[in-house]
């Protein structure tokens, strides 16, 4: 019986060891190479942040996160010009960092002061500070098979934290669908009541239209030539 016991003991050892394991390998799951010199060379000219004191512009939201303290980090983009910009859980303006990305940027807190910031085309995670300044500089493994749980962290579209949820959404009706990025960060208190900490909805809205009318646009001019040409070589075969 004793020696039962011991087993069992020695099992349930074994399982915690391998839970804290596991727990602990969340951080670092992913595999990080560092950058060599020429990479970091590279980017750094093409790649840097500028603080700006003040600016109303508002765009489109790509993503965001929320750390311990409440304060939200949010990329919101302008095609290439890109902004991330910290906002209290009143919605006022803390802090903009401004710089040019030409593909999608993702970002998540490091840790209550630093952030993750994710360039998705060249798979490069950049440390950055609140300030603006580059701390690290390292890029994802494709290999990795948790490479695109990794992508997916930055994307989620709801977070709850201290019992305060964030979620972004779009409120343009049947335009909705059409949109691929979103225009409004919500807050719900834990008494339910919601409040906009950031609001691009007109911008937003009036690009999503324009895309879409160029798209029917689109579709109009290939069905006519389509149909035209379908005509022609009917006549010709007459």
């Amino acid at each position: 019986m004793r020696n039962k016991i011991m087993c069992l003991l020695l099992v349930c050892a074994s399982l915690f060891a391998i839970f804290i394991l596991n727990s602990n390998a969340i951080e670092t799951e992913f595999d990080f190479l560092p950058l060599d010199e020429n990479e970091k060379k590279t980017f750094l000219s093409n790649v840097s942040f500028s603080e700006v004191a003040h600016s109303e512009s508002k765009n489109p939201i790509e993503s965001f996160d929320v750390n311990n303290n409440g304060i939200v980090a949010i990329v919101h983009s302008n095609y290439n010009d890109k902004a991330i910009t910290f906002l209290n859980g009143d919605g006022l303006v803390l802090g903009r960092l401004e710089f040019s990305s030409d593909g999608d940027v993702g970002v998540k807190w490091e840790d209550d002061d630093n952030l993750l910031v994710y360039f998705v085309r060249s798979d490069v995670i950049a440390t950055v500070s609140q300030k603006g300044e580059i701390l690290e500089l390292h890029k994802i493994t494709t290999s990795s098979e948790k490479y695109y749980e990794w992508r997916e962290q930055f994307r989620f579209t709801t977070k709850e934290i201290n019992e305060v949820k964030y979620s972004l959404k779009n409120d343009f009706g049947f335009f909705n669908m059409f949109a691929s990025s979103y225009s409004q960060l919500i807050l719900t208190s834990s008494d339910g009541n919601e409040q906009k900490l950031y609001d691009a909805s007109s911008l937003y809205l009036e690009r999503v239209v324009v895309g879409f009318v160029a798209v029917c646009f689109f579709i109009i001019i290939v069905t006519f030539v389509v149909i035209r040409l379908f005509i022609t070589s009917k006549n010709k075969e007459t």
